[in-house]
């Protein structure tokens, strides 16, 4: 019977400005997203079965665009949908899909709920939008971070009572990742949902949007609120690095000749933290795993057990100790030499930091996109969060190191403003 109703919804849904309810497996490769009725800036996309929506801005200049299909859908709903940049996104380039929207014009002022692909971060956002005024809702992983053609695949549900949550999967992954989970019930209705594109002109075709589907009945386990919020929550730590108590700190990947590489971590508790089992992996940018590309942290002949509370400890090569004292007129203290430490190669990477059992405590993305000096002014300068206990996967919470000597192993960072 249930089939049956799929094949009414799809048969109607042809006839009708209703979005196809799509009744196929979680894992079905159906795309009919051509099949929905999408209106608004209809000159500057492409619609086909063969590629769904795609961005063909034939005037070739910066802008942005939007498509929309009715949607009334807020509360016990599934919104997925597929996403391939043909660039890697950046403050000018970026896109946004809209879950619920009060007007069909979305290039003006509405009320609704957005996830953005992109843009300042590289990541995935969730938004909730109010007139013109945007307010952020969760965060996910910088999975776009040295990525030139990032296809992610996304799924976000909002419960029965209120609950939203989203999950990312990178064409490469075997499965969703669950970013984070927020409570807002600030608007309960929608007239549609749709995408919108921002762009310079160079990436007036680079936009692809796929097996798009919106389906309701989404199962709620989490109980209700006692009161409606007139604020959303700030963004509680999402499963992944914004839950570590080490978090990376300053990375010195382009050292200079009198210098050394190295990596240093903060606790960020108030408590020690045990080193045992704890490892570092350096990924390639499109965020593999590379071969060799792991280290135990006690893997050094006189290593710390433990990292004291609010403290830093700064790793780095075992015959490299006596050269960042030098170079950097550190006290021993805090550096730790290790037989085996990895290569950060001058072309960058994302490092991971994981905890006893394998599971990711932070990660960060190192680069020298992530540098606020000149190129001319970076060889043998460390990247250094703007703060400690800021996220390690946030580009923009990193700066060059303003420090003389050009980083801080193993002490507080020294940067512009601090």
């Amino acid at each position: 019977m249930r089939k049956i109703i799929g094949i009414i919804c799809f048969l109607s849904s042809l006839c009708s400005c209703s979005p196809i309810i799509d009744e196929l497996s979680e894992d079905s490769e159906a795309d009919l997203t051509s099949k929905l009725s999408w209106i608004g800036e209809t000159d500057k996309f492409t619609v086909s079965d063969k590629e769904g929506l795609r961005l063909d801005d034939k005037a070739k200049t910066a802008g942005s665009a939007f498509l929309a299909t009715p949607s009334v859908r807020v509360r016990g709903t599934r919104w997925e949908f597929r996403v391939h940049l043909l660039f890697q996104p950046s403050i000018n380039n970026y896109a946004r899909f809209y879950l619920a929207s009060s007007a069909d014009n979305l290039s003006g002022a509405l009320n609704g709920y957005f996830v953005q692909i992109g843009g300042k971060e590289d990541n995935v956002s969730l938004y909730r939008q109010t007139g013109d005024k945007l307010q952020l809702l969760a965060t996910g992983r910088a999975l776009m971070t040295g990525n030139s053609s990032p296809d992610v695949r996304l799924k976000v549900e909002c419960d029965d009572n209120g609950y939203w949550t989203f999950w990312t999967r990178l064409k490469q992954e075997p499965e969703y990742i669950k970013e984070q989970q927020v409570w807002d019930t600030g608007f309960t209705t929608s007239v549609c949902a749709g995408v919108r594109c921002f762009y310079t002109a160079s990436r007036c075709n680079g936009f692809v949007f796929s097996h798009i589907r919106i389906t309701d009945g989404v199962e709620t386990t989490t109980e209700p609120r006692p009161e409606e919020p007139t604020e959303p929550e700030e963004p509680g730590a999402p499963d992944g690095p914004q839950s570590a108590t080490l978090l990376f700190n300053e990375v010195m990947y382009h050292n200079a000749t009198n210098g050394a590489e190295y990596v240093e971590l903060y606790n960020a508790s108030k408590e020690a933290v045990s080193l045992l089992d704890w490892k570092l992996e350096k990924l390639k940018l499109d965020g593999t795993p590379m071969v060799g590309g792991s280290i135990a942290l006690t893997n050094g002949t006189s290593n710390p057990s433990s990292v004291a509370p609010e403290s830093y400890i700064c790793f780095t090569q075992s015959t490299s100790v006596a050269v960042l004292q030098a170079k950097h007129q550190v006290a021993r203290t805090n550096l730790v030499g290790l037989n085996s430490f990895l290569s950060l190669s001058n072309d960058g990477g994302i490092l991971v930091l994981r905890s006893k059992g394998g599971k990711m405590m932070d990660r960060c993305y190192f680069g020298d996109d992530a540098h606020t000096n000149s190129s001319k002014q970076r060889v043998g300068v460390s990247l250094e969060k703007r703060a400690p206990q800021l996220a390690s996967d946030k580009e923009s919470n990193w700066v060059s190191s303003a420090h003389a000597t050009g980083g801080t192993p193993g002490m507080p960072n020294a940067v512009f403003g601090n």
